[in-house]
């Protein structure tokens, strides 16, 4: 609040001048600089709900957050609506909690919530350029997703099964007639859960895309409806708000989640109408930071997760994948499945990836070498208990798993073709991605250090192309594997194409 306690000989951040004994002034509440009152009126911002200020260098190092109801007041002597505001204080508490998460923190909280809903969605930006890259990073750690969702895929749905996710189904909207770019949704489902495409709530237009499901295996038997939608950015935003206004008011009164890229930046003042037709018709949104960013570019809350039934959830925030210009968003809820099994105890004991395999046979090589099992080209059959048990003992080597890898639950014998290699270059991957966000606090740039993003960015490429290549070759020696056999290079075929039985 204004102070008018008097100072002598102070400068005043805002305009230089001396702050004299009669003057009013104000004092950030993070550098405990003072500036004028009307110079503060200018520079400094005001949180109403802590009544403190801050100075715009201190304000920079927030990240900004969307959050309409943190300044919410009642007055003491009347009897607000308590049901209201329960509701207004969950919704707060989701908006002020939404946090940015690692993809360890990720594995944490989707494996202590493994019995309830997930959802998470990414603008993919193709799927053709970035599926192998957001799958590769999702199958390491976290096998309980119940749900993803992709916008932008670019594809058209008979070509869905070339791009299969181990353990779920997939539904597909194809991209819109005449669009090779900025087109296409696509839901991917756990196989525990049940679904069924809601054709009646999915539409293909030049303002907005929508698909939609129902999940019918809960355990208080109300089906949730899950969906996805894109707003294209060369559409008319009045046309887009005007048609997502019908389609929420169609959809149930509860147990609705609608993830999707608005493209309506909700840390922009300009959102009025967007906001308006959320909650008028019981929805609210669960991410309040950023949520895309790239240099040159003022970062933006554009994707979103938005709900009828605020209750439910338990988390919301943002995961730092990033296989384009889209972080990842997710939440998790309370509601339990009918069926659930605890994949736990089956997780795979041996890693039977290829780096393995060679390392296996050289090293059994070498074994053979060193030691003394033939008489001439005869096998003695003296040494075979022996022989035997330094077998077990070269494959437990080579192929057991490590306590990490069990406790991280990452599992390449989904993918074969990720080697450790691969996994320790998302790791480095990963931290040249945080190292350039740390220099945007250190330098106070929104834009961070140039040379950081470069090498980021030259990285994040080489990856992108390594895990391709890793994949294709892991094809290619299984079609060496099968030549000649027409059976076993079908099978193949009918592998990489989802028809697999």
């Amino acid at each position: 609040m204004m102070d008018t306690n008097t100072r002598q000989k102070e400068i005043c951040h805002g305009c230089s001048k001396q702050i004299l004994k009669h003057h009013t002034f104000a004092v950030c509440s993070y550098c405990q600089k003072i500036c004028h009152s009307k110079c503060a009126n200018k520079l400094y911002s005001f949180n109403f709900t802590d009544e403190t200020w801050t100075c715009w260098e201190c304000s920079s190092l927030d990240e900004p957050r969307y959050n309409p109801f943190k300044a919410l007041k009642y007055d003491k002597y009347s009897q607000p609506d308590n049901e209201n505001f329960s509701e207004i204080h969950k919704i707060e508490n989701l908006l002020s909690g939404c946090k940015r998460h690692s993809l360890d923190d990720l594995s944490n909280i989707v494996t202590q919530s493994n019995k309830q809903i997930s959802i998470m969605f990414n603008n993919i930006d193709g799927v053709t350029s970035n599926f192998d890259t957001l799958t590769t990073e999702l199958t390491l750690k976290n096998e309980n997703l119940s749900i993803i969702a992709l916008a932008e895929t670019n594809l058209d749905e008979c070509n869905k099964n070339l791009f299969n996710i181990k353990d779920f189904q997939s539904t597909y909207q194809s991209k819109m007639s005449g669009k090779h770019k900025g087109s296409g949704l696509a839901i991917y489902v756990r196989e525990s859960l049940l679904f069924s495409e809601l054709s009646i709530y999915n539409q293909c237009s030049p303002n907005l895309e929508s698909l939609f499901i129902s999940i019918n295996n809960t355990c208080d038997q109300n089906p949730i409806t899950i969906g996805v939608l894109y707003r294209p950015p060369s559409g008319n935003e009045q046309i887009f708000t005007s048609e997502l206004n019908v389609l929420l008011q169609k959809l149930p009164l509860n147990n609705v989640y609608i993830c999707g890229d608005f493209n309506i930046d909700l840390l922009k003042n300009s959102k009025s109408k967007f906001e308006d037709i959320l909650y008028s018709n019981g929805f609210a949104p669960l991410i309040s930071i950023a949520t895309h960013h790239k240099p040159g570019c003022i970062p933006s809350c554009i994707d979103n997760i938005i709900t009828n039934s605020t209750d439910s959830v338990t988390t919301s925030g943002i995961c730092d994948i990033i296989s384009g210009h889209h972080c990842p968003v997710f939440c998790t809820t309370l509601i339990e499945l009918n069926s659930c099994s605890d994949k736990s105890s089956s997780l795979p004991k041996y890693d039977f990836n290829e780096s393995n395999m060679i390392k296996f046979e050289n090293e059994f090589t070498r074994f053979l070498q060193s030691k003394n099992y033939f008489v001439g080209a005869i096998f003695d059959e003296k040494n075979f208990d022996e022989l035997l048990n330094n077998i077990s003992n070269l494959v437990e080597s080579c192929f057991i798993m490590d306590e990490k890898l069990l406790k991280s639950k990452r599992n390449r014998i989904t993918n074969p073709w990720i080697t450790s290699g691969i996994i320790a270059s998302i790791a480095k991957k990963d931290y040249l991605y945080n190292l350039w966000r740390q220099s945007m606090k250190k330098l106070k740039s929104k834009e961070g250090d140039p040379i950081l993003y470069d090498k980021y960015k030259e990285y994040r490429k080489a990856l992108k192309n390594t895990i391709s290549s890793a994949k294709r070759m892991h094809k290619q020696k299984k079609f060496d594997k099968a030549n000649g056999n027409s059976r076993e290079t079908w099978k193949i075929i009918n592998e990489i194409r989802g028809k697999q039985k």
